[in-house]
């Protein structure tokens, strides 16, 4: 599963990277057969004024279903990361049975 991350406006460093990539693997490791290419983009949308400004965006391509979309926003990078990738793992869960395939 090839994932392109981009994180924007200083919002986190290697660590992060890291912690998101190895979230994915472990949430979407059963769709693998499904899932050609995994975007991922987290930003901070306030800037300094703070508040639950941290956005994480995630989108993948499911084969034969076409493209799937999740966001979330929170006060911390993390947290916003986790929380995406729990959504996706809900909604691909929904995809794919719906489809039949478990």
């Amino acid at each position: 599963m090839k994932i392109d991350m981009t994180i924007r406006h200083g919002v986190g460093g290697p660590e992060l990277r890291s912690f998101i990539r190895d979230g994915m693997e472990k949430a979407l490791g059963r769709f693998v057969g499904w899932v050609n290419r995994v975007e991922v983009r987290l930003d901070d949308v306030n800037g300094p004024r703070g508040g639950q400004d941290k956005r994480c965006w995630i989108q993948v391509d499911v084969d034969g279903k076409g493209p799937i979309q999740v966001s979330t926003l929170s006060d911390t990078a993390a947290t916003a990361s986790t929380q995406a990738i729990q959504k996706l793992k809900a909604r691909l869960r929904r995809v794919l049975d719906t489809r039949g395939r478990r």
